[in-house]
């Protein structure tokens, strides 16, 4: 005969289970574990970052964020709401997994996010994130990403940065109206 398991333990169980390990060092924090499907990871070093997979490939890897402090030319450039940037990546390939990403808030009621494959892109200001983003006051919900990189939240406003909406804003990588080769 099988002995009962008070429900007291099983639920020590299933929390110590579902508890996350990170691997943090100077600004950066990886996953100890490959991630998983329908776990939300939470930044240890800013609870507002997290990432929830929604589509995963048959092997996953570990999830690294860095806290990056941007300079005042790459503030200027992208018009970032703050001086952070995030930097996120993985080992898994780009457009084989599916994500929602949540970010801190720090603009006013007209914010966006823009990316950079690296670093160095957000001097060039940086690509309009197009996927569809909930602004849920001091944290927005972009949903439905499908590749990691540079995330910055900037100030879509005329009067004190970039306005993405403006005519001739493109989301392509080219920038401004065109190809620029």
């Amino acid at each position: 005969k099988e002995e009962a398991i008070p429900i007291e333990e099983v639920a020590i169980e299933e929390t110590q289970a579902s508890v996350q390990i990170w691997n943090t060092s100077d600004g950066t924090s990886t996953t100890s574990l490959p991630v998983e499907l329908g776990q939300t990871y939470i930044y240890p070093l800013d609870p507002a970052v997290t990432v929830r997979f929604t589509q995963l490939p048959e092997i996953s890897s570990t999830l690294t964020i860095s806290t990056i402090s941007l300079t005042d030319g790459e503030v200027k450039a992208t018009g970032a709401a703050s001086n952070v940037a995030y930097d996120i990546s993985t080992d898994m390939v780009d457009g084989t997994f599916e994500y929602d990403l949540t970010l801190p808030n720090e603009g006013d009621d007209n914010t966006s996010v823009v990316f950079a494959e690296s670093r160095i892109g957000l001097l060039s200001g940086g690509t309009l994130v197009e996927n569809n983003i909930v602004d849920n006051g001091k944290i927005l919900n972009i949903q439905g990403l499908d590749h990691f990189t540079v995330f910055v939240v900037v100030d879509d406003d005329e009067e004190e940065g970039t306005n993405f909406s403006a005519p001739g804003w493109s989301s392509n990588p080219s920038g401004y109206e065109g190809d620029h080769k």
